[in-house]
C-alpha cells in the first residue's frame, strides 16, 4: 500500500502563507516530518492561491525534492498547475502522481494525457460532468469511463487508481457505507486499484484525527491500494498497527521501526488485563 503524506496543502493552517512567502525551511520540515512518520510519497497542493497556482505549484515540487528523496503527488485541478509541477518534478525517486481526472471529458483528457506524457499515475475520482454519483453502481460508470480512457492512451492498469470518493460522514450518516459499497464493486467489476483520503470524513465533526484514522483502517480492511492522509503519530501508528494486523507486515518490522522511531509516543505502554477470580 502507497501512503501519500499530504501535510503541505494550503488550505490547512498556515501552510499558504509559507506558501506566499516562500518559506523554503518550513516547507522543508513539513516533507521531512511527513516522510519520517511513513509516507512513500509527499502530496502538494495549492489550491486556495487561485491566481498563483502554476508557479506555486513548480516552487513546491522543487522545494520538497530538495528535501527528501520522495516522488510527489500533485493534487490540482488545474492542468496547467499540473504540467508545472511534473515538469519540475525528478523521477529519480518515482513516478509522480497525478491527481486527478474525472470522467468529465475535458478534464479526464488533460490529466491523462500529462499521466502518460511524464510517465505518472493517474488517479481519477469516480465521478462526472453531473457531479458525485449517488449510488455505488453511478460511481463505479464513471470509474469505468475514466478506466477505458487511460488505457486506450496505453497508460498501464498498474499505474492507473480509482477514488471512490470520500465524503464527510456529518452530512449523511450512510455515506461510509456507500464508500464501502463503491469500493467492493469496483474490485469486483474493473479489477482496479483504488486510492482515498480518508481526512474528508471528519469535516465539521470533533476530535477528527479519531474519525480519520478510523476510517483509514476500515479502508485497509475493505482493500485500498493508496492511502492520501496527513500524517501524524496517531494516524502513522493506526497505519501500522493495522498493516500488522493484517498479514502485510512481515515479522511485525514495520511496525517496531516505528516504536524504536518514538512514532507511537502518547500510547500507553502496558495495558493492565484482570482475571476473575475462579
Amino acid at each position: 500500500m502507497i501512503i501519500v503524506g499530504c501535510a503541505i496543502n494550503t488550505s490547512l493552517g498556515n501552510v499558504e502563507d509559507l506558501v506566499r512567502s516562500r518559506d523554503k525551511e518550513a516547507i522543508s520540515k513539513l516533507a521531512a516530518e511527513q516522510s519520517d512518520l511513513g509516507a512513500h510519497v509527499i502530496g502538494i497542493n495549492a489550491g486556495t492561491l487561485i491566481h498563483t497556482e502554476v508557479e506555486d505549484i513548480e516552487w513546491l515540487a522543487r522545494t520538497v525534492q530538495q528535501a527528501v528523496r520522495r516522488p510527489l503527488w500533485i493534487d490540482t485541478a488545474n492542468p496547467e498547475a499540473m504540467e508545472a509541477g511534473l515538469k519540475a518534478h525528478d523521477s529519480s525517486w518515482g513516478a509522480p502522481i497525478v491527481d486527478s481526472a474525472t470522467a468529465e471529458p475535458e478534464r479526464l483528457h488533460a490529466m491523462a494525457k500529462l499521466a502518460k506524457r511524464y510517465e505518472g499515475m493517474l488517479i481519477g475520482l469516480m465521478m462526472d460532468e453531473n457531479g458525485i454519483p449517488v449510488t455505488p453502481e453511478g460511481r463505479v460508470g464513471a470509474g469505468r469511463t475514466i478506466i477505458e480512457y487511460a488505457l486506450s492512451l496505453g497508460i498501464p492498469k498498474e499505474r492507473i487508481f480509482l477514488d471512490p470518493l470520500v465524503m464527510p460522514i456529518a452530512i449523511g450518516d450512510q455515506n461510509t457505507l456507500i464508500l464501502r459499497d463503491t469500493m467492493l464493486l469496483a474490485k469486483q467489476e474493473l479489477k482496479v486499484k483504488l486510492s482515498c483520503a480518508p481526512d474528508n470524513v471528519s469535516i465539521g465533526l470533533p476530535l477528527p484525527g479519531l474519525v480519520s484514522q478510523t476510517l483509514a483502517v476500515m479502508c485497509m480492511a475493505w482493500g485500498i491500494d493508496l492511502l492520501a492522509v496527513v500524517l501524524d503519530k496517531g494516524m502513522t501508528a493506526a497505519i501500522r498497527a493495522s498493516q500488522m494486523l493484517l498479514g502485510r507486515d512481515e515479522y511485525c518490522r514495520d511496525y517496531l521501526r516505528g516504536y524504536r522511531a518514538g512514532h507511537y509516543a502518547g500510547f500507553p505502554e502496558t495495558r493492565s488485563i484482570r482475571h476473575k477470580d475462579t
